[in-house]
């Protein structure tokens, strides 16, 4: 009687448990549901989510590495990327709830080319914006021009011409796209940003499905299992089968016959088979751990079907299709998800389980047949992968826009000029606003720290925004459809031997080669060729000036070589940041202005920097500055 009591009671137990923790579920998710209310439009930067994301994030770029190359050409290259710390500006954005959603929205931060749902007609596009005479000063004639016009949308970055208040407002408000042949595709994401943002039930809603993916560390390796399923087929499965049959045959025998020798093969078969697991898991191991997030990812395309005003907004024909052949995974990945889950808490029963499970070759053969099924249907998981992660990198982009003082949808000009107002960088807490119109391809001076560098990445980053998530940290933003390329934080690299100059002429390199493609390119160059002497710094950077003059793009230059600028003067546009002396402190208001900055500060900065008076009064003596020497004009 006393074992069934203790039955009775861990049946009781189990039941009692199994209530508490459904009614606590409802509370947990109202509390999960406050908390995303709150943070929903704020900054992140101040959440543990923000910096565990920051430790993942070479599990985050897993998805883009393994699918860049079926980017086109005119993405956001390694050099441009960390030039603007854009894991930076990604984490700034990353309000996402699931790991897909962080590797669609890394991904996506690297597309600037187009969205790639308009297919070859876009690719076409872009390659025909090549010849669009962006910035250039020289303007092609005739028949050239009117083809040109024609193939590119007529982008003619440094027309004077500019667009009328009324005209620029509209287009601002339609939303339309940086890119030449993604109009169709802005206008849905902004469709579905609205209803992100003024439905707070569905998007919550969302939120909570998506939080059900999770941010699993193993899971982030999903992209490389889809990516290679034919690779990863399980050789010789007749084997495993045949060790299966063997191993239960044994025990079977046994158990009838009770005779010593079918033990001895019952112990060497799960000897056998759980050194044969030990191997296999390794191997798999983390593959079949993320295949776990694959069955929450259909449940989650599953809910939006069951939901008309969702599946309306969220779901297309191929996505049903897709998840239509997709179904019988769920059974198989099910029951194998449920046996797992429990060996990722670590508890020692669960554990125990696990290689009792796994001396059986369960794992394997179950590997093996959702290899199988997956096999010839890559396509439509990473059609579902990329729509699931779609929505989470869209709520994201959605709350970041709130974050932000002040945001704009970029206007698509075709034919206009690089127009942005109230200009600045997204990263900044108290940021200073900046006006910007060039006519042409620009040279900035001004002192140091003065604002030079933090303007070029604002104009670049914004450009990169523009283009990838159709947002600006702007009053209104208006660009032709731009490659941007950067050449701004060189470092020498003491492993690959390379010196500082070295690596400054391959940057640059990369960018002539992009230009003399003929692609639209905006090229953001701080301090050019700074890495060597002045007499062939000077000559070299008016040479690589004048070659990109009349190309497609818009250059932007920023230089502490006076001389460049006024070489250049009417060739490019001068622009300059601006200082001041106030008794010993040297005052910057970091906005920019039309023309060059005279103003010499290195030396007073050594003073303000409680630098010794002797090398302060050396240096003073061997380069005497202008009484007006950083007054500002």
């Amino acid at each position: 009687m006393g074992g069934f009591a203790v039955i009775a009671a861990g049946i009781i137990f189990m039941l009692v448990y199994a209530l508490w923790n459904r009614a606590m579920a409802g509370t947990w998710r109202r509390e999960r549901g406050e908390r995303r209310r709150r943070e929903f439009g704020s900054d992140p930067s101040c959440t543990r989510q923000y910096e565990r994301s920051r430790e993942l994030l070479e599990e985050i770029a897993v998805y883009y590495e393994e699918t860049k190359e079926t980017l086109s050409e005119g993405n956001v290259d390694e050099v441009t990327w960390n030039d603007l710390e854009m894991d930076e500006v990604f984490l700034r954005i990353n309000r996402t709830e699931s790991y897909i959603g962080e590797q669609v929205l890394y991904r996506r931060l690297h597309q600037t080319a187009g969205q790639e749902a308009a297919g070859e007609e876009e690719s076409d596009m872009s390659g025909a914006a090549g010849g669009c005479g962006l910035g250039s000063e020289s303007k092609p004639t005739g028949e050239e021009e009117s083809d040109r016009t024609k193939a590119a949308g007529g982008c003619g970055l440094g027309s004077e011409s500019k667009p009328t208040g009324e005209e620029e407002s509209d287009r601002t408000k339609a939303g339309g796209s940086p890119s030449p042949a993604g109009a169709a595709e802005w206008d849905r994401f902004e469709q579905r940003l609205r209803y992100l943002t003024e439905n707070e039930n569905g998007r919550e809603r969302l939120q909570e499905a998506l939080s059900q993916i999770g941010k699993t560390r193993e899971d982030y390796y999903l992209p490389v299992f889809l990516k290679n399923a034919d690779i990863l087929r399980v050789e010789h499965l007749w084997l495993y089968r045949t060790l299966q049959a063997v191993l239960i045959g044994s025990f079977l025998l046994g158990m009838l016959t009770r005779h010593p020798l079918a033990l001895v093969v019952l112990i060497a078969a799960a000897l056998v088979n759980f050194m044969i697991y030990i191997y296999s898991k390794a191997k798999y191991e983390i593959y079949l751990y993320a295949l776990g997030s694959v069955k929450q990812m259909l449940r989650f395309h599953s809910m939006l079907e069951e939901d008309r005003e969702l599946r309306e907004l969220f779901v297309t024909e191929r996505q049903s299709r897709a998840a239509a052949d997709l179904r019988k995974l769920m059974r198989y990945i099910g029951s194998f998800q449920r046996k797992k889950a429990g060996a990722l808490t670590g508890d020692a029963f669960d554990l125990l389980r696990d290689y009792l499970i796994g001396i059986t070759l369960w794992d394997i053969t179950a590997f093996a047949r959702i290899a199988r099924i997956l096999e010839g249907k890559e396509s439509e998981l990473f059609l579902l992968y990329e729509a699931c992660g779609e929505i989470d990198m869209q709520i994201a982009v959605a709350s970041f826009r709130k974050s932000l003082p002040d945001f704009c949808l970029p206007a698509s000009d075709g034919g206009e000029r690089f127009l942005a107002r109230g200009l600045y960088h997204p990263l900044l807490s108290d940021p200073v606003h900046n006006d910007f119109a060039p006519r042409g391809n620009v040279m900035i001076t001004g002192a140091n720290a003065s604002g030079k560098s933090t303007f070029l990445k604002a104009v670049a980053v914004n450009a990169i925004l523009a283009q990838s998530i159709h947002t600006a940290a702007a009053e209104t933003f208006s660009m032709p459809h731009l490659w941007v390329m950067t050449s701004m934080a060189v470092r020498d690299d003491l492993l690959g031997g390379e010196s500082y100059y070295i690596r400054e002429v391959r940057y640059l390199k990369r960018i002539i080669d992009a230009v003399r493609r003929g692609r639209p390119v905006l090229c953001v160059i701080d301090e050019i060729l700074r890495g060597t002497n002045t007499k062939e710094r000077l000559a070299a950077s008016e040479a690589v000036c004048r070659y990109l003059l009349g190309r497609p793009g818009l250059v932007l230059v920023a230089t502490h070589d006076l001389e460049l600028a006024q070489t250049l003067d009417g060739i490019y546009e001068n622009y300059c940041f601006q200082s001041s002396i106030t008794g010993e402190d040297i005052v910057f208001d970091y906005r920019i202005y039309p023309g060059t900055e005279g103003g010499q500060n290195a030396i007073r900065l050594l003073a303000h920097m409680d630098f010794p008076e002797e090398i302060v009064a050396m240096a003073e003596r061997l380069h005497p500055s202008d009484p007006a020497a950083g007054q500002g004009i």
